[in-house]
């Protein structure tokens, strides 16, 4: 269920746990259920966490473009909600820049 999965992003103290989880997340889903999301915007591997960004703007410009026509939309908006969400726990962990502030 996507509430327990962002629930689990909300709660990784670092970027390792997070790419573990993206990784993880990504693993569960069914090939037949995959298959839906158009495939320029599909997720593949995830290296680190620019991934996550990458792949948040692809799924939203994907979505925005044909996802929310496809035969199942709800499947494009939960891995689009995931990875936007995981791309903003990755700001939120990554260390301040010196000189701000």
């Amino acid at each position: 269920m996507l509430v327990d999965w962002l629930q689990k992003i909300g709660s990784t103290r670092n970027h390792q746990e997070l790419l573990s989880l993206a990784r993880e997340y990504l693993a569960q889903w069914y090939h037949g259920d995959l298959a839906q999301i158009p495939e320029e915007c599909r997720p593949t591997r995830i290296r680190d966490a620019d991934d996550l960004h990458y792949w948040s703007e692809r799924l939203a410009e994907g979505f925005c473009k044909d996802g929310v026509h496809g035969s199942r939309p709800d499947l494009h908006r939960e891995m689009l909600t995931f990875f936007i969400e995981a791309a903003r726990r990755a700001d939120d962990l990554a260390p301040l820049s010196l000189g701000r502030g």
